[in-house]
């Protein structure tokens, strides 16, 4: 049988693609990423404060705090996938009878 494991990296890759093609993950699966779907709105707002702002200086700022909440959507996402892919192995696990136990 394959290992058919994956990482946290390697999730985010399927993730990134996925969106690349249209697929929004997240939309189609809200429950899961809710913290997430909070952060894109927030980087909604900072992209729009972005184009609007004059201030060198203060679109160094913003484009800092870009990069920050996109970082911490990522560790969300990475985190909902873990959280997610553990609670369908969790549900997949059968309790072994004792009848084959003995074997």
């Amino acid at each position: 049988m394959l290992d058919q494991s994956f990482s946290s990296k390697s999730f985010q890759e399927i993730f990134d693609k996925e969106n690349r093609k249209g697929i929004n993950v997240e939309e189609k699966y809200k429950d899961d990423f809710v913290a997430s779907l909070a952060k894109v709105g927030e980087l909604k707002n900072l992209r729009k404060q972005i184009q609007q702002e004059k201030d060198f200086d203060r679109k160094k700022i913003l484009y800092a705090d870009k990069k920050r909440l996109k970082r911490e959507r990522d560790t969300i996402i990475s985190a909902s996938a873990i959280h997610k892919a553990w609670r369908n192995v969790r549900s997949a696990q059968k309790p072994r009878s004792s009848s084959a136990m003995a074997l």
